[in-house]
């Protein structure tokens, strides 16, 4: 059972956020979670607010009998943000063919101020991506106080996978004081009934996103566990700048800062 109460999913209009509220679901429904939806827009979009609003409760009815509903009418998308304050975690999606990162009104928004603004921890979801299976997770370790909350804003997920697998995102070739953060934080999930094992970098400058996702890919992970600490944080997190936009992803980002 998920340790916080609710999810808050950000839902659009169009059929694309059929995908993310469904996962959404799923979550809600494995750890007896209250389901949140939000959906936002200006006067001119009622109609399409009453259209994500059917949309939410169809796709979720069934898996998520305990549902909230939330949409606004042209308030600025930090105002829309402050509603998370009502979840324990943000689910967002983002384009998994252009890397574009999080819908286009927080697109202005780098991934820090986002986390920032929600003051939670988020769940980026590729667009099409319906199912988190979340056996086997990537933890994107820096030794930093985001990453910290993002590992505990996981730890539900962690417990149940069947393989977790931490790597030292931030300092690349390790050296005493890192090798000994990497075993700290592995030992710590194992004493939380996580499966958790080190895997220990070869690059000189630590690993870009693309060293992250393909670290993730051959694992097989399709969930990414990472914190977001100021101009240090962790570097996997600046998908709409750096990943390669000719792939497809499938991997969820669990983020915190």
């Amino acid at each position: 059972m998920w340790d916080s109460k609710a999810l808050l999913v950000l839902v659009e209009p169009e059929r694309s956020s059929e995908a993310r509220i469904r996962l959404a679901a799923d979550l809600a429904d494995r750890f007896d979670c209250t389901l949140i939806g939000l959906a936002s827009g200006t006067a001119k979009a009622a109609d399409e607010l009453r259209v994500a609003e059917e949309r939410f409760h169809t796709v979720s009815r069934k898996a998520a009998p305990i549902r909230e509903w939330r949409s606004f009418i042209a308030p600025p998308a930090e105002a829309r943000l402050g509603e998370a304050r009502a979840a324990d975690l943000l689910i967002l999606g983002w384009n998994r063919r252009t890397a574009a990162g999080p819908p286009a009104e927080f697109r202005k928004f780098r991934l820090r101020k986002l986390l920032g603004q929600a003051g939670r921890p988020i769940l980026l979801v590729p667009d099409g991506l319906g199912v988190l299976d979340a056996s086997r997770i990537l933890v994107a370790w820096s030794d930093t106080q985001a990453a910290r909350r993002a590992i505990t804003a996981a730890l539900p997920l962690l417990r149940l996978a069947q393989q977790v697998q931490l790597v030292d995102a931030l300092n690349g070739v390790e050296d005493g004081v890192s090798r000994r953060s990497l075993s700290d934080i592995t030992r710590y999930l194992l004493r939380h009934d996580v499966p958790a094992e080190e895997m220990h970098s070869t690059q000189p400058n630590g690993l870009t996103p693309g060293h992250i996702l393909r670290i993730a890919q051959r694992l097989g992970a399709d969930l990414i566990v990472s914190g977001v600490d100021g101009a240090s944080g962790c570097r996997a997190v600046a998908l709409e700048n750096q990943v390669n936009p000719a792939r497809h992803f499938k991997e969820c980002w669990l983020l915190s800062r």
